[in-house]
C-alpha cells in the first residue's frame, strides 16, 4: 500500500509475480484458498484508485496449488488467470498445478491477455490472441534486472501490442 501512495490517475496497477508472499516452492504454508483476503485487498485498492489491479499469488482449491494472477475492476468484478507454463528448472512443475486456459478480458476499451512469467516464453499458446483478439499482453513476473532489461528491449513495442510488465526487485530465493 505504501507504494501506491504516489499513483494520481491510471487506469492499471500491475503488481508482480507472487507479489504478497515472494517466490516460493513450498506453497503450503503461503496459500490462500481461494485468495480471499488478497483478492479483498486488491478490490480495496481498485475502488481507491479507480484502475484495475492486477497481481499474481499463491491458492489453494480442490485440485492443489496455483500460482492465480487476478485482474480486478474497480467495480470488484474480476477475472483469473492460472500460471500454464510452470518453471520446471526450479521445481514449480512439482509445487504447483498448471492452468488450462487463455484469458482475454476487455477493460476500458482495451482487450487484455495475462500471462505470468515463463508463459512468455511460449508464444505458440498466445499467437492467435496476438493478431485476432488482444491488443495489450500483461506479463508480470519475477525477472532478474538482467533478464528486464532484454525483455524490455525485445517486447518494448512488438507490432504495436503492449507489453506492461512488472517485476520484483531485490533476492530471489525458492523456499
Amino acid at each position: 500500500e505504501e507504494l501506491l501512495q504516489g499513483v494520481e490517475s491510471t487506469d492499471l496497477i500491475v503488481l508482480p509475480e507472487m507479489f504478497n508472499t515472494g517466490n516460493s516452492m513450498n506453497p503450503e504454508s503461503l496459500a490462500e484458498i481461494r485468495g480471499l483476503q488478497t483478492s479483498k485487498w486488491m478490490t480495496q485498492m481498485a475502488q481507491r484508485f479507480d484502475a484495475a489491479v492486477v497481481g499474481s499469488f499463491i491458492t489453494k482449491d480442490r485440485e492443489g496449488f496455483s500460482n492465480r494472477l487476478y485482474f480486478v475492476e474497480p467495480s470488484g468484478n474480476y477475472v483469473f488467470y492460472d500460471k500454464v507454463h510452470l518453471f520446471s528448472h526450479a521445481g514449480e512443475d512439482v509445487s504447483y498445478i498448471p492452468g488450462r486456459k487463455k484469458v482475454v478480458h476487455s477493460f476500458r476499451g482495451w482487450k487484455l491477455c495475462f500471462q505470468i512469467c515463463y508463459d512468455l516464453r511460449f508464444p505458440e499458446f498466445f499467437r492467435n490472441h496476438w493478431v485476432i483478439t488482444s491488443k495489450v499482453f500483461v506479463n508480470i513476473n519475477k525477472f532478474l534486472n538482467s533478464l528486464d532489461i532484454f525483455y524490455t528491449h525485445i517486447l518494448g513495442n512488438f507490432n504495436g501490442i503492449g507489453t506492461p510488465r512488472c517485476n520484483h526487485r531485490g533476492s530471489r530465493t525458492n523456499k
